[in-house]
C-alpha cells in the first residue's frame, strides 16, 4: 500500500500511526503538517520507501525509522525544527539516501543506528554538528 498527500498541510494532527502493510509513504505526504509530533510504525512494519518531502515542514520531535526501509528521498525532513532524534532500526536495508535529507533541521542532535547498516548509509547521515551513534543490539535500549 501507498500512503499518499492525506495530511498534507494538516492542522491539528499530532500523532499518526502507519500500519505494517503501508510500503511506501507518498512525497510530501505530510509536508507542513506542524502540529505533527509523532509517527509510530506498527510492529512488523513493511514500509520500505519514504519519498522525497514526506515530513518536510513537519512538527517531528523524533523518529524511528523501520528495518525494512530502502530508500529516504530528497528532503525527507527538510525544514523539521522539533526534530532532535533519529533512530535506524536494526536489520538496517538502506541503499539509497537523497541529498540534504536533515537540511534545516537545526535541533538534530543524535542519530542512531543498529548493527547492520552498510558503511555507505552511515556516511550519508554525517552532518555538522550531529552526533552519529553506532550501536550493536546487545547496547540497544
Amino acid at each position: 500500500f501507498l500512503v499518499t498527500v492525506i495530511a498534507n498541510g494538516s492542522r491539528g494532527v499530532s500523532r499518526v500511526v502507519i500500519p505494517n502493510s503501508v510500503e511506501i509513504i507518498g512525497e510530501r505526504c505530510f509536508d507542513g503538517c506542524r502540529s505533527l509530533n509523532e509517527v509510530v510504525f506498527e510492529e512488523g512494519s513493511n514500509l520500505t520507501r519514504i519519498d522525497g518531502r514526506a515530513f518536510s515542514f513537519s512538527g517531528l520531535e523524533s523518529i524511528r525509522i523501520p528495518s525494512k526501509v530502502e530508500i529516504i528521498g530528497e528532503s525527507c525532513f527538510y525544514g523539521c525544527e522539533d526534530l532532535h532524534e533519529v533512530i535506524f532500526e536494526g536489520g538496517f536495508n538502506l541503499r539509497e539516501i537523497g541529498p540534504a535529507i536533515f537540511e534545516g533541521c537545526s535541533n538534530l542532535k543524535r542519530i542512531t543506528v543498529y548493527s547492520g547498516m552498510n558503511e555507505l548509509g552511515f556516511e550519508a547521515l554525517r552532518n555538522r554538528g550531529v552526533r552519529v551513534i553506532a550501536e550493536t543490539t546487545e547496547n540497544r535500549q
